[in-house]
């Protein structure tokens, strides 16, 4: 649209000058932009987001405002496809904003820059998270004292249910997102709201607390307890792990294989069958309801020490 000069006008039996038209109308096409009415609905969100703020991540800030536009003009955004990944990665990138503060340590990094985001949301709720050297539990480190945390309970629950919500494959599985039905677009929506609520208030916190250096002084380094060993039966070999200064045994595989179990979210966030077996996360449909397991293998990962075992096939109950 092209804005000319022009001739003043008498509007009303008022004589308007030329610079006032033109200024009115270009706050009337601005205002029927629906990115500049998101922008504006939600400026205290986006002013924490982009180049030279708080988080100072260019992705972050179009991930929302992608999904905000979607929400507000879903007739100028047809082709929008509902996805678990912007979720996550937006929470992603406030923990790396927390982390660049000081209020996060890079333990939670892998060797690829991955961020650990389970294990994140724990330290910065207040607990006790486990480091890990390869899959060995190297320490544990939390934030303060015990009653210490960052995340009031409200804001460690949101971002939680995020996480849960969004998949634990998000934020590596770029072939295969994991893709929400459409008929469920409210609860999609209404954990993008709950997340404007995340950036607004770790926003204002790091703003409170900007020095790097008090804030690393405050991450405190929990020892291990010394192992113990066990005397098993003569002859059997059992499964025995220590596991934060006790001596845990799991059943067998094969003692496991053909009972049936509840599917649920296990305390660290991840879906399981059972309370030994890790089950991947595109079974999250089935939430609460029973099945059988099929097939089992030994889990090798970090979280190994909590589920030693994972499902690899399962039959629903009917």
């Amino acid at each position: 649209m092209k804005y000319i000069k022009a001739k003043d006008e008498e509007i009303d039996g008022k004589k308007v000058a030329q610079e006032e038209i033109l200024f009115d109308n270009i706050r009337r096409v601005a205002s029927s932009t629906g990115i500049n009415t998101v922008l504006f609905r939600h400026s205290d969100v986006f002013k924490y987001l982009g180049e030279g703020r708080v988080f100072g991540y260019i992705k972050a800030r179009t991930y929302m405002l992608k999904m905000l536009s979607a929400l507000y003009y879903p007739e100028e955004n047809l082709n929008f496809v509902y996805e678990g990944n912007p979720l996550r990665k937006v929470i992603e990138y406030l923990f790396r904003g927390a982390n660049k503060f000081g209020l996060l340590p890079d333990d939670f990094f892998d060797t690829n820059g991955h961020i650990v985001s389970l294990d994140a949301s724990r330290f910065m709720a207040g607990l006790e998270t486990n480091v890990y050297d390869g899959r060995t539990i190297k320490n544990k480190v939390r934030f303060g004292e015990p009653d210490d945390c960052i995340f009031n309970q409200e804001i460690a629950m949101f971002v939680k249910n995020i996480l849960n919500y969004s998949s634990s494959d998000s934020h590596t599985n770029e072939d295969d997102p994991y893709i929400i039905e459409e008929d469920k677009k409210e609860i999609f929506f209404g954990y993008v709201l709950q997340l404007c609520h995340v950036i607004k208030w770790l926003g204002e916190y790091i703003n409170s607390n900007p020095d790097i250096k008090t804030n690393k002084s405050k991450i405190k380094i929990i020892p291990l307890p010394a192992p113990s060993t066990t005397i098993t039966d003569i002859g059997k070999k059992k499964d025995i792990k220590v596991v934060e200064g006790k001596v845990v045994e799991f059943p067998s595989i094969d003692s496991l294989i053909g009972t049936e179990c509840n599917i649920m979210y296990h305390r660290s966030g991840k879906l399981t069958c059972g309370p030994y077996c890790k089950l991947d996360s595109k079974y999250s449909p089935m939430l609460r309801k029973k099945a059988i397991l099929k097939n089992i293998i030994q889990n090798e990962g970090m979280d190994m020490a909590e589920l030693p075992y994972i499902v690899t096939e399962i039959e629903i109950v009917q």
